[in-house]
């Protein structure tokens, strides 16, 4: 059969884009505008996700069988078969386990935390007025568009087209040498590598790019969304209670990243366990790894909500203006009618006194306003995720004596 018939009818055999949008229509898009993305398709074909059902823990537990139970089975085989302490290399091989055990079904786990956020956001957005009338139109627009492109057929065959290229040049351009014992075996004339080693080149791998790229892209698309929606003329009212303009509601999809921010940190985390363990690393020598790593979560996760800054540094500088003159005026008809004359017991029944402190407090609102739509605990949640997998790096690379005696040093 003829390559080009081949990949016509793997086409035909992918749920199309018109589908995928008729589904989405039984309900209201923005209610799951982000629930989906790459590689949902390929999952679908393979008939582990449905729309409307995306199974987050089959498909999770699935990735951990396929990437990581099934690579230590064929580990087990090699060791019994070979005697060549495979095993033993596998099981103290962290990374390994960082990046197929933890980090591939968290990655799919945050699906079922992070992207309903995200979708109740864009919901809101709509809901609560902040979108003027006279753009909704433009805001369905954006919506429909987001859409489009996260259900692009040809936006997931990119990423499997990439994943398949980088795949291939890490396997033939990296040494045997460099891989651990677990993923090569000795035979006549030199070294090949395993069964082990080639599930976890050709599967394992491949699972978690998937994966990874396929965050990207709803990243991305996050990114495209907040921006577009930037530029509407949104409502924005400086003395909101939130101190943010109302926006800060936008901050919350900071927080809903931080099982994503957990799974990148594990990877990373499960590199330096390897070379701290096994090369005897210094662990200083990674601090700058780590605030690398710390820096671009925040600007991934944080950055796009800066697109908002423009329209509330004007509703900012909108309101000091007019709540600072509107609180002079009522100060000033105060002083007058309560300053110039004797102070009797109508005093203590007069409701100036309560409204002008009121319209202070509303005033100093508008003062304390923020022009980004982030808080300190949306940033804090995001850097503990992502220093949390260190810990046990930490501890690895600290005798237990020691730390013993800090402790005790610390209570005593």
């Amino acid at each position: 059969m003829r390559p080009g018939v081949t990949v016509l009818r793997f086409l035909h055999l992918l749920p199309s884009e018109a589908s995928f949008s008729r589904v989405a229509s039984h309900t209201r898009i923005e209610h799951e505008l982000f629930n989906g993305g790459p590689p949902a398709r390929l999952e679908t074909l393979t008939g582990i996700m449905r729309a409307g059902h995306p199974n987050i823990g089959l498909r999770a537990g699935l990735v951990l069988v396929l990437g990581w139970v099934t690579l230590a089975a064929l580990v087990a085989i090699q060791e019994r078969v070979f005697h060549d302490g495979s095993f033993r290399s596998f099981i103290v091989d962290y990374s390994v386990h960082a990046r197929s055990l933890i980090a591939a079904p968290l990655l799919i786990a945050a699906e079922g935390i992070c992207l309903p956020r995200l979708s109740e956001i864009v919901t809101h957005f709509a809901a609560s007025g902040i979108v003027a009338p006279r753009d909704h139109r433009r805001f369905e627009e954006i919506v429909q568009s987001t859409l489009r492109m996260r259900d692009s057929l040809w936006v997931e065959l990119a990423i499997l087209v990439l994943v398949v290229i980088l795949v291939t040049a890490f396997a033939a351009q990296i040494p045997q040498t460099a891989f651990p014992a677990w993923h090569r075996v000795g035979v006549t004339g030199g070294i090949r590598t395993s069964a082990a080693g080639l599930w976890h080149n050709f599967i394992s791998v491949p699972i978690l790019l998937l994966l990874l790229f396929g965050w990207t892209w709803r990243l991305c698309l996050w990114a495209r969304f907040l921006f577009l929606v930037s530029r509407l003329r949104l409502q924005l009212v400086a003395a909101h209670p939130d101190r943010a303009g109302g926006l800060r509601f936008a901050g919350i999809s900071a927080q809903a990243f931080s099982v994503l921010a957990f799974s990148l940190s594990v990877i990373v985390a499960g590199l330096a366990a390897n070379r701290v363990v096994h090369n005897a690393a210094p662990l200083l020598s990674f601090k700058y790894a780590v605030i690398g790593l710390n820096f671009l979560i925040i600007v991934a996760f944080m950055g796009p909500l800066l697109v908002f800054c423009p329209q509330l540094f004007s509703a900012w500088k909108r309101g000091v203006f007019e709540y600072g003159a509107l609180a002079r005026g009522i100060g000033l008809q105060l002083e007058h009618k309560w300053l110039s004359r004797s102070v009797g017991e109508k005093a203590l029944a007069a409701s100036d006194f309560s409204a002008t402190t009121d319209l202070y407090s509303v005033t100093a609102n508008v003062y304390a306003m923020n022009i980004l739509p982030l808080s300190l605990t949306n940033a804090a949640v995001l850097v503990v995720a992502t220093l949390l997998p260190f810990i046990p790096v930490v501890l690895m690379s600290v005798s237990p004596e020691v730390i013993f005696h800090k402790l005790a040093g610390v209570l005593l």
